[in-house]
């Protein structure tokens, strides 16, 4: 994670209007169109990209400072679908480090073991083993179903109340 400090909300606010899961410019600049879309792939990286100030900042996260605000360091904003290039806000939420791991579809869970298949799982910054199985498909099951026990993501948007 960089050291640069995001714009702030009310900034976003002011540059930028939120519709359906894209950013819209509010005023027309040189190179651009009055409410015209904000952000591009930005060639090899991950995410939607936009420039503001000269400096490149990830859509996703700016969607979600748009909604609720100031991010913590520490927190990364998960795409819930694993898409990303769907930064509608409902697919958006704040998670830690590790949860943002665990929804990464990039890790199956288990491995070949001679000729059994050893499923496992990582959960408080440990290691378990799940067990051993004969078949890939129980070894999958098994991860499966410790990730829906152990890989549980908090809701941590801000509660807004109303008088």
């Amino acid at each position: 994670m960089n050291a640069r400090k995001y714009p702030s909300q009310s900034e976003i606010k002011t540059e930028w209007k939120y519709r359906n899961g894209h950013l819209w410019w509010r005023e027309k600049k040189q190179g651009r169109q009055f409410y015209s879309p904000a952000g591009t792939k930005n060639g090899n990286k991950i995410y939607k990209i936009v420039r503001y100030k000269g400096t490149g900042w990830a859509v996703h996260r700016l969607i979600y400072i748009y909604h609720y605000g100031e991010i913590k360091r520490t927190m990364c904003v998960d795409h819930i679908d694993q898409n990303k290039y769907n930064n509608d806000i409902k697919n958006l939420r704040l998670v830690t480090h590790a949860e943002n791991l665990w929804n990464s579809c990039k890790k199956k869970g288990y491995w070949k073991n001679g000729n059994k298949f050893t499923s496992e799982i990582y959960y408080n910054k440990n290691r378990k083993i799940i067990g051993h199985f004969k078949t890939k498909k129980e070894a999958q099951k098994a991860h499966d179903e410790a990730k829906a026990k152990y890989h549980i993501i908090k809701d941590r948007k801000p509660v807004t109340t109303t008088i």
